[in-house]
Order: structure tokens, then sequence, then C-alpha cells
């Protein structure tokens, strides 16, 4: 992480000194992508993300339709939509089999998240996963993993420049933190660096990239007179429970303090990573990820937006994403 975040501090040096402005959401999606291609498949897709990239957004535009759909269509049915869908799917799939038969042939799993896949075992059997398993994990944190937080990262950023206060506060506490170490040093002291983690759980508040989750009844059940069914899908949306003024003061305000008096403490009500047995896995990965981002690139530079009053409208695709491109000056700090 620290590598790749390093990394990515330099070619922001390159903008800030060339006075061009560049596509937050864009850059965080190549910062996101590159971190996870390295912390995954230690670099074996490297030279394919453009092309990986064009397939997850053919899946985010398949969900979204579908998402949205009134009635939507059986998979297998040969559409035009479902077609593109599983060229997508299967394209994704053969790129991560090939990285993992290649590992399997030269009986070296290695020492990234893949080969902690492929060398698990399960404590009662002694068994490892199956192939088609391992596939399976692999490209869901692929495909999750790496857009759900460059969206989180890119609002983070949108509403620090909406608020100049926060963004003042977010520099002294950097500043005093770390004013005497070298950019490379920062990464040794994460745990001085969890006033950052606010942020970005108040960016997620506001803009959260799953935006909604679904769970299936595994029984019949009643919730505040509602009936429900064994089988049925329940929509559970954070979007909305993060703006309901039962549970938060101010909603509409970007106000990541809020965290320290108690706000979002309850699971039902703030639930940023789901909850229960199925909660995202990559969670702590995201947290410790955004907490390096944020700390390393605001001990050096200050995003601005190109059009500061111009409001960002989200568009509501597998996640919460920017609708246009969120274009922001890279600025040096002095």
């Amino acid at each position: 992480m620290q590598s790749v975040v390093l990394n990515f501090h330099d070619d922001m040096m390159e903008f800030a000194e060339g006075g061009k402005p560049i596509d937050m959401f864009s850059q965080m999606l190549r910062l996101a992508l590159d971190m996870i291609n390295r912390t995954m498949f230690s670099n074996d897709v490297s030279q394919r993300h453009l092309e990986i990239a064009e397939h997850i957004y053919a899946l985010n535009v398949f969900m979204k339709k579908r998402n949205f759909s009134v009635l939507p269509l059986p998979v297998w049915m040969p559409t035009k939509d479902n077609r593109s869908f599983k060229k997508a799917l299967n394209a994704l799939d053969e790129i991560v089999m090939e990285i993992v038969e290649k590992r399997l042939s030269s009986g070296e799993f290695g020492d990234d998240l893949l080969g902690m896949l492929l060398s698990s075992k399960d404590p009662e059997t002694g068994e490892r996963m199956s192939i088609s398993q391992v596939r399976a994990e692999a490209v869901t944190i692929f495909i999750t993993g790496h857009e759900t937080t460059a969206t989180a990262m890119t609002w983070a950023y949108y509403l620090l420049s909406k608020s100049p206060g926060s963004l003042k506060e977010v520099h002294a506490s950097i500043d005093d933190v770390f004013s005497q170490l070298e950019i490379s040093d920062m990464t040794g002291m994460l745990d001085e660096l969890k006033f950052l983690d606010d942020i970005l759980m108040e960016s997620i508040r506001m803009r959260p990239p799953i935006y909604v989750t679904y769970r299936r009844a595994s029984k019949d059940t009643e919730i505040c007179g509602y009936k429900i069914k064994k089988g049925e899908s329940v929509h559970l949306s954070p979007y909305i429970m993060n703006k309901d003024q039962r549970c938060w003061t101010a909603p509409e305000t970007f106000n990541p303090s809020r965290f320290q008096n108690g706000e979002g403490s309850n699971k039902f009500a703030f639930f940023p990573f789901g909850a229960g047995p199925r909660s995202c896995i990559g969670s702590h990965f995201t947290i410790l990820e955004a907490r390096m981002i944020l700390a390393i690139l605001g001990r050096s530079f200050q995003f601005e937006l190109v059009s500061p009053d111009e409001e960002m409208e989200p568009e509501p695709l597998v996640t919460l994403k920017p609708r246009d491109p969120v274009m922001m000056w890279v600025k040096k700090r002095v």
C-alpha cells in the first residue's frame, strides 16, 4: 500500500507543478486499482488495467439497468444486455483464472491475497478451497475492492473541498502529528492517523458507495407490522438511513466530528460495510487504505474544485459514483 500511494504522490506532484487539473474519480480509480492489483495479484494484471476497467464499467451499467427495471429478464435469456454482461464477466473470470492456473502449475502460491486464498485450509477438514471458489472469491474482491474505495475517496475530497473548515482541521492535524517525518515514514505510525477515519465515515454517510443492499429472508418473520415470507428479498438502503433525522443531527451537513459525539454508533442505523455474517470482508482494508491516502496526500497537497460552486450529482450504478467528472486542481501546500 505504501509503495502504491507514494508513487501516486509523485504523479500528483507532476500535476501540481504542471498546473493541470485532474478528474478525481479517474485518478482515484487508477490508484485503487493499482492498490488491489499489487496487494491481491502482486502486479500480475498491471498491463491490463484499462481492459479490466472497461469490463467492470460494463457490469456496472448492466446492474444499474437491472436494479431499476420493473420486470428484469432472467440472465439466461440471450438479450443484448445479458450477452454484454456475460461477456464482461467471462473476461474477468479468464484474467483471474489465468493467474490462478499459472501459480498452481508453478507450485508457488505467492504471499499476496490471492496466495493466501490458494494456500488457506479449512481448520476442520484440512482441505483447501476449490479452484472455482478461489476464482469466485478473487473476482468478487477484485471487482468490489477498488471501485467502492475510489468512489468513497472521490466523494471525500469533493466534500472536503466544500467544507474549508474541515479541510483546515485535517491539514493542521496531519502537520501536528507528522511535521518532523519524511513522507515515506508516515505509514509507520498508522495508529496516529485514526482521526482521519471520521473523514471517510462522514463521506460514506453522505454519499455511500453501496447505497442499497439486499438480504433474503431465511424464514417467515414480521418487522414493524410488515410480514415477510421466507425467500423474499428485503432492500436495505444506507443512502436513506444516513439522512434520517431520527438518527443524525443535521444529516445534510458534512460534519466529521459527529462520530466523536457518539453518532453512528447504532449498527442498525449506520452500516457502511453491511452487518452480520455477510458484512464486507474488505472493510479494514478500505479504512487502512483511505487513512494512508488522506495522510500522505494531505501532507503535500490541497485539492480544490475547478468549479467550486458546482454541485456534483451522484449516479446510482452498482456504486454511487459522481455522474460527471470531478475536476480538481492539485495545489502544493506551503
